[in-house]
C-alpha cells in the first residue's frame, strides 16, 4: 500500500509460494507471476535466513 500512495507498481511474491521452487518440488516461478509482471517497478521476493525473513 505505501509503494501504491507513491505510484509505484510492486509486485511482492507469498513467502509460501515462494518455498515451492526449491527442492523436492522445484516448481516453476514464473507460475506465480502475473502476466503483466515486465511492467512492475519492483518485484518483492522475501527469504528465510536463519532467525528472520528479508526482501530480495
Amino acid at each position: 500500500m505505501a509503494a501504491k500512495e507513491k505510484g509505484t507498481d510492486v509486485f511482492a511474491a507469498n513467502s509460501y509460494v515462494v518455498v515451492t521452487w526449491l527442492p523436492p518440488l522445484d516448481l516453476d516461478p514464473f507460475l506465480l507471476f502475473p502476466d503483466n509482471i515486465g511492467s512492475k517497478d519492483y518485484i518483492l521476493l522475501p527469504a528465510w535466513v536463519p532467525g528472520h525473513w528479508m526482501l530480495c
